[in-house]
């Protein structure tokens, strides 16, 4: 039984997809599957994903339903007791799921957990996310999670995971919302637990 599954929705993705997977698949943390649901691209993403030859590799294809669908529905399909999710122009470090790992065993007792990451702005250069709230090197819990996201959002669909069983008693993505069905997801967590913080940078996107 994998420990993570990690969740991944693609759609016309082509430019970045390839080195997504390999940033899943370089990981120094092996116990996980990964499950990218295609969610009807029009471009050459699917064959990409195709000419990857690893077991842990489950892809799915469906109609174009929208980014949250894919990623309820890749859940669905998730083994693994803990969910990690990734957008499919995201680059994980190869420590993200180690340093997921050790936020999940320092506070077993959170419901959501988030990693540090690196921005790429638009004209090219790369900061560190900038929150709103004190940290050093330790992980820690987040104690006022509202507040500390004036600046940048901790979680987002990169860089956080959850426990699978956490996730289905909550409404989940809902779909019904126009916009921001993965804002909805965090506060729900929020709303029922703690979140934990590693201030290890393990995860690059490509804008905010």
């Amino acid at each position: 039984m994998p420990f993570f599954s990690v969740v991944s929705p693609l759609f016309n993705k082509s430019r970045y997809v390839r080195n997504t997977v390999e940033g899943v698949l370089s990981q120094k943390f092996k116990n996980f599957e990964f499950i990218i649901v295609d969610d009807g691209s029009t471009d050459n993403s699917l064959e990409i994903v195709k000419q990857f030859d690893d077991d842990r590799i489950k892809l799915v294809e469906q109609n174009n339903e929208g980014a949250s669908m894919a990623r309820i529905n890749g859940i669905k399909m998730a083994k693994g007791d803990y969910i990690a999710l990734l957008d499919a122009d995201d680059i994980w470090h190869e420590n993200h799921l180690v340093e997921l790992f050790k936020l999940i065993s320092t506070y077993p007792e959170a419901i959501l957990f988030c990693t540090n990451y690196q921005i790429k702005r638009a004209d090219g250069f790369i900061t560190k996310a900038v929150f709103n709230f004190d940290y050093k090197v330790e992980p820690l819990i987040i104690e006022d999670y509202f507040k500390a996201n004036i600046i940048n959002y901790i979680a987002s669909s990169s860089s956080s995971a959850f426990k699978r069983s956490d996730y289905n008693e909550l409404d989940g993505y809902r779909v019904e919302l126009r916009t921001a069905q993965d804002l909805d997801l965090w506060i729900q967590f929020d709303f029922k637990g703690s979140v934990a913080f590693s201030p290890e940078i393990t995860r690059f996107c490509r804008g905010p």
